[in-house]
């Protein structure tokens, strides 16, 4: 071998010494490294929650387990669940639905909507209901598919974009919804046509019928912390509802009255009801708002001694009493008692339809003796001055817990269901 080639041999030995060594420490290095950063679980990635995982708990109110309307469903004794009702599914009837009277007979078209009717039969295609007219019941049967599925099975949590809980909407609730998805949730309108009210609910609370447990009714008022107070909103001041954060929830709201939870320095915990909106829209069910407010909108306590009269739920105005006037704001009246549009019982204006009612004291009007002007809403007016009998009203909450009256009622004559 040449001297020339000799030493070629020698330089690529000496370049193919040196890739090896720089390779091995660069390996060495990256090996090094990497085992640095390998995290502790032994170099797998932890996987990323699910939408559903991120949900963040409510402080007060729960979780409850939707039921579906089953492919096939029926009552043994169809007279039974009349005479005695047991829990059931309900759905929302359409407007313009064909309804077959009896199976194989007459075909009839609905020309209102039902927001609750009883299912006592289904198959994979059809549902039969229970209607009431005056008289009598009858039990017409429509294809499952005309059922509107966008009904809430359950109680629900109503979540914003940030996964936080910010409402609770009542089972039977009619939500839209509003296209977008994310995995087991869905974003819904909860006040169609109007949608200014959004929000996030499990998918699988959503669908054509809802279930009711016979005796286990509850409400949102039902999980409030013990000292929650009931507060009328006594100035005209629109209202914006935050999230613990600041952020804007529902804005410029016009509530009427609201559930005072808590005070944070220049924040006020509170509750605000969808009935209770001036502005709200919703339907035909109940959604409660949970959120924070100026502190400064909330009235302040009365002074000591001033409205306190006597035993719990009878002061010295209570029911007949008829121990003269005190200084009072406001007047309870009890289910079935009347209020009157003017002091005279020739002129009833409305009744008592829950367990009892509580009414503002117009305190520069002077009615005459065993009268009383109070402040009634009424479905023409915002308010109006009406008068109750003195004998009849409680200076404090009766000892009686509330019960708000609810069913659905068919003008006769106003629609065919």
């Amino acid at each position: 071998m040449s001297l020339e080639n000799v030493c070629r041999a020698a330089s690529c030995l000496v370049v193919i010494s040196a890739c090896s060594a720089a390779m091995s420490c660069s390996t060495g290095e990256a090996q090094q490294s990497a085992s640095r950063e390998a995290p502790l679980t032994g170099g797998e990635s932890k996987p990323e929650k699910s939408p559903l995982e991120r949900l963040t708990p409510h402080p007060f109110w729960p979780v409850f387990t939707p039921r579906a309307l089953p492919e096939r469903y029926s009552i043994d004794d169809v007279t039974k669940r009349v005479a005695d009702p047991m829990s059931t599914h309900f759905v929302r009837l359409p407007e313009k639905a064909q309804l077959e009277l009896w199976r194989g007979g007459e075909e009839v078209t609905s020309t209102c909507a039902l927001k609750k009717a009883p299912v006592v039969e289904a198959t994979s295609t059809t549902v039969t209901l229970r209607m009431d007219s005056q008289r009598f019941h009858f039990f017409p049967t429509l294809r499952r598919e005309t059922l509107p599925s966008n009904k809430l099975r359950a109680d629900t949590l109503v979540y914003d974009d940030r996964y936080a809980p910010f409402a609770y909407a009542k089972r039977g609730c009619v939500v839209s919804l509003e296209g977008g998805q994310r995995e087991g949730l869905s974003r819904v309108c909860l006040d169609p046509p109007a949608c200014k009210m959004r929000g996030w609910v499990r998918s699988e609370y959503i669908g054509q019928a809802y279930f009711e447990v016979g005796g286990d009714e509850t409400s949102a008022h039902d999980f409030f912390p013990e000292e929650t107070q009931f507060i009328w909103h006594h100035t005209g001041t629109r209202v914006t509802l935050t999230d613990k954060q600041g952020r804007v929830l529902l804005p410029e709201i016009s509530p009427m009255s609201y559930h005072l939870i808590s005070r944070e320095g220049d924040r006020a915990e509170v509750v605000i009801f969808s009935y209770d909106i001036e502005t709200s829209v919703l339907p035909s069910a109940t959604v409660a708002f949970h959120g924070y407010i100026d502190a400064n909108l909330i009235p302040p306590p009365p002074d000591e001694g001033e409205g306190v009269l006597g035993g719990y739920g009878m002061g010295m105005m209570g029911r007949g009493s008829g121990s003269g006037r005190a200084k009072i704001e406001w007047v309870y009246l009890h289910e079935l008692d009347w209020i009157f549009a003017s002091p005279d019982e020739n002129a009833p204006l409305a009744m008592v339809r829950n367990s009892w009612a509580k009414l503002r004291v117009v305190s520069e009007a002077t009615p005459p003796d065993g009268w009383i002007a109070v402040t009634i809403e009424t479905p023409w007016h915002t308010s109006k001055q009406a008068y109750v009998r003195e004998r009849d009203v409680s200076d404090q909450a009766p000892d009686t817990p509330y019960v708000n009256a609810t069913g659905e009622t068919i003008a006769t004559g106003s629609c065919a269901p």
